[in-house]
């Protein structure tokens, strides 16, 4: 069983499912896969990537990694901890 990374092109729709299309090899006979697999929104001619068993559309999935590739922590990860122990031990209110 292939876990991808593959690509895909929507080839055609027929009630629950879907005809898909490896952009590699063309040539290749269509992959018939349940619409229930798939996100919702997809149409004939949508691009699909195919990674651990999960099927995204690959204009939102580019979207995504611009979307949350820039996100860094505030503070390394050592820091937040010792950050966090700080707050608990030290950053009560006295009583």
């Amino acid at each position: 069983m292939n876990f991808g990374p593959m690509e895909y092109t929507v080839a055609r729709i027929d009630g629950d499912y879907a005809y898909l299309q490896q952009a590699d090899h063309p040539a290749e006979e269509l992959k018939c896969v349940a619409r229930a697999l798939l996100p919702p929104e997809i149409a004939e001619g949508s691009q699909l990537h195919y990674e651990m068993m999960e099927y995204t559309l690959k204009n939102r999935r580019e979207k995504l990694v611009q979307l949350f590739l820039p996100l860094k922590p505030l503070l390394p990860i050592h820091q937040q901890s010792a950050s966090y122990t700080q707050l608990q031990t030290h950053g009560k209110p006295d009583a």
